[in-house]
């Protein structure tokens, strides 16, 4: 029954050629052993490096390239009315309206969530060896830019029910996920290695306009640090920005403000998206200095500066650190780059044996087989459609 349900997966985009032989010899009758000696590809990387979808533009900073995607989406809007003018004919709530298939990747939000802290391994781990309070907020500065570019996927995840959990782990570390709320959707994560956890609260409120989306991501994110050398760190999220929903170009953007607070030695950090903005008339009056992708950012003891961030303060003299970049490339600290996105490859989430039963992750082939987690959804819808 598991390699059935595997086989009706396969239609799946995340899978590649690789992938799909393997699931082919499975359905030709090797066992989950067998199949797993035979060459396969590497472990799917749920990581969204912009190159395989985005251009890089001079002035904007990321633009999507999939048009395929973008011209399903943009129909889904027609898809959508008439569903809506269907159930009020009927006499039915225009509230039961659901999106197709189509426009989802074979994930849950919750999925989407846990890969935003891939780099902990690689970026933020070696932290727990570190003394100086200084050294140790440059670290999380780093991280918190790094960890920007894996959360621009335009696909849309399904909504993991109410109490789905996730198990899985990135490299040497655990990662659990929890989704605690429904009405609003909030998405729980932890991920726990030696001497290092990091938590997560990630509630996402969306506002549409006619051409452009706007998200807020209401909850913290917490890191503590245990060992010889303990530390608590507390970071906010930022706000994500997406123009050309219905017209010309396609644009990602974060905006607004990061800020991060080390609880223990008094110091605190300052993130700021596309300081250099301008408005609807500057923008016509002067010229671009940076691309919407820029940021600065500073590190200081004065708390008052990140209680009510402002963009003024971010050259002002006497502050510990001044950091400057841009998120979809690279990040300085005083001059040293400390980030590359071609230098860091983020981790794969691999599955884990004995999940609980809400883990709604589909364990249709063996785990040294499997190549990414696949939404119980997924299965489902794919299986209704077949029917009809």
């Amino acid at each position: 029954m598991e390699e059935k349900k595997n086989s009706e997966d396969t239609a799946a985009p995340i899978f590649t050629a690789e992938d799909q032989e393997l699931l082919k010899k499975i359905e030709e009758g090797q066992t989950d052993e067998e199949a797993a000696k035979s060459p396969k590809s590497s472990e799917q990387k749920y990581n969204y490096y912009y190159s395989q979808d985005y251009d890089v533009d001079p002035s904007f900073g990321l633009i999507y390239k999939n048009y395929e995607l973008i011209s399903k989406q943009r129909r889904l809007v027609f898809t959508l009315l008439k569903q809506v003018g269907k159930n009020i004919l009927r006499g039915k709530s225009i509230m039961n309206v659901s999106f197709p298939v189509y426009i989802f990747e074979p994930y849950t939000l919750l999925h989407r969530f846990a890969s935003l802290y891939s780099f902990v391994p690689a970026i933020l781990s070696p932290i727990t060896a570190m003394e100086d309070p200084l050294e140790k907020m440059k670290v999380v500065l780093t991280w918190t830019v790094a960890t920007l570019h894996l959360g621009i996927s335009q696909y849309k995840p399904f909504n993991p029910i109410l109490g789905e959990t996730l198990q899985a782990t990135m490299d040497d570390m655990q990662v659990c996920g929890e989704q605690v709320s429904h009405h609003p959707p909030i998405s729980s994560i932890m991920v726990v290695g030696k001497h290092l956890k990091v938590f997560g609260t990630h509630g996402i409120i969306a506002n549409t306009y006619p051409n452009s989306a706007r998200a807020t991501t209401n909850g913290k994110r917490l890191i503590k640090v245990e060992g010889a050398y303990p530390t608590e760190y507390e970071l906010t999220h930022a706000q994500t920005e997406i123009t050309g929903l219905m017209m010309g170009k396609r644009t990602f953007n974060y905006m607004g403000y990061i800020t991060i607070e080390d609880k223990t030695n008094g110091l605190y950090a300052l993130i700021s998206i596309n300081p250099t903005q301008q408005g609807f008339l500057s923008s016509w009056l002067y010229k671009k200095t940076h691309r919407d992708d820029y940021i600065k950012a500073f590190i200081t003891k004065d708390k008052s500066l990140i209680e009510k961030p402002n963009n003024a303060t971010l050259d002002k003299q006497g502050h510990l650190a001044y950091c400057e970049g841009y998120w979809i490339e690279e990040f300085f600290i005083d001059g040293k780059c400390t980030w590359n996105i071609g230098e860091t490859e983020p981790s794969a989430m691999c599955s884990i044996a004995g999940k609980l039963p809400s883990d709604l992750s589909l364990i249709h082939i063996s785990e040294p087989t499997r190549q990414a987690e696949i939404s119980y959804a997924v299965f489902c819808l794919k299986k209704k459609k077949k029917k009809k």
